[in-house]
């Protein structure tokens, strides 16, 4: 093969970034029960249901008011705000703490109905890396329990930030590729943002962890509500 076709070979090449949790393995109970655990350790009240859980990650400056007056009814006014506060001053360490209890039972979850299909019609079209906030060690646990491994090149896991953005320039400069030829598929809000300064097209996914509604308003490149709809989604974006 002559250089002119190998340089030409590179410029084309894709690459999908994954995330995992809510895209590839439907881990959001596992994700409350570890709430549970951390909130144990750091003396915050834990929630409820899965259901306040859910409202609690897809909090808005419309849906606030009412989270907070449903914690006045429970606690009163006095200990209500002050939990608010102690709350809000150790985010951090709880979100760690999450994880620390996360890992472990992620084996208990598994992935959305039709993912091994969607990976395997997608591996003749592009390289696969997973990019997410859990632990890297636990998700390569679950892939090789679910014959995934084979998919994916590399799985970037949390390291100090929930900030994806640093990672997302990394794992691109890393590969070589061109930023027209890369999609990042996410289920969060917040990524979508995190993407946005590095001009990468994303696919955000509606059946995860975030609401719909919260996913329009973060305007990704393509929204889509169901695994059957990734793959031409993705042919649309990177044009294979």
């Amino acid at each position: 093969m002559s250089e002119q076709n190998i340089k030409q070979n590179s410029n084309n090449k894709k690459l999908i970034i994954f995330d995992f949790d809510g895209v590839i393995a439907d881990t959001f109970k596992q994700a409350y029960q570890a709430s549970i655990l951390a909130s144990k350790e750091y003396h915050f009240i834990p929630f409820s249901s899965q259901e306040e859980f859910y409202n609690d990650l897809n909090v808005t400056l419309q849906t606030a008011p009412k989270l907070v007056l449903n914690r006045f009814r429970k606690q009163g006014v006095f200990l209500g705000t002050k939990e608010i506060i102690y709350q809000l001053i150790n985010a951090k360490k709880f979100k760690h703490g999450i994880l620390k209890y996360f890992g472990p039972i992620l084996q208990e979850s598994e992935y959305f109905p039709g993912i091994p299909n969607l990976l395997q019609q997608l591996s003749a079209k592009s390289e696969m890396v997973i990019l997410s906030n859990n632990q890297a060690s636990a998700i390569n646990l679950f892939l090789e329990k679910n014959n995934l491994k084979k998919y994916f090149t590399n799985v970037h896991g949390f390291k100090t930030t929930m900030v994806k953005t640093e990672a997302l320039t990394n794992i691109i400069q890393s590969h070589g590729v061109k930023i027209e030829n890369v999609v990042f598929v996410t289920d969060m809000a917040r990524d979508v943002k995190d993407a946005r300064p590095l001009k990468i097209p994303v696919l955000a996914v509606t059946y995860g962890y975030n609401t719909t509604q919260k996913i329009i308003k973060s305007r990704p490149a393509k929204i889509v509500d169901s695994v059957e709809e990734i793959y031409p989604a993705l042919a649309e974006i990177l044009k294979f």
